[in-house]
């Protein structure tokens, strides 16, 4: 996977919002697997609002940490995208 923006979301709602935009424009995980439905990535029993890399020539999704987006964006010049600003023609 080589991911070219980084998504972060605020709230849950943003989170499923984001999946379900995803998930409609085809967006599965590397591997191929399907991306979640309505139940949000977990930590501790909570919902985890992990930032999402995104491969938007291949179609490709992960969550990851936000030490990893940090580190990667520094190293690749990207910045992290808020969900509320996010660009949704450029998925």
């Amino acid at each position: 996977m080589k991911t070219d923006l980084y998504v972060t979301c605020a709230t849950d709602r943003e989170q499923l919002e984001l999946l379900d935009l995803l998930r409609r424009r085809g967006y599965r995980f590397p591997g191929g697997r399907p991306l979640p439905g309505d139940d949000l990535p977990r930590r501790d029993g909570r919902p985890d609002r992990l930032p999402w890399a995104l491969d938007t020539v291949r179609r490709e999704a992960a969550h990851t940490s936000a030490a990893a987006v940090g580190y990667l964006s520094r190293l690749r010049g990207l910045s992290p995208a808020p969900f509320s600003r996010l660009d949704r023609e450029a998925l």
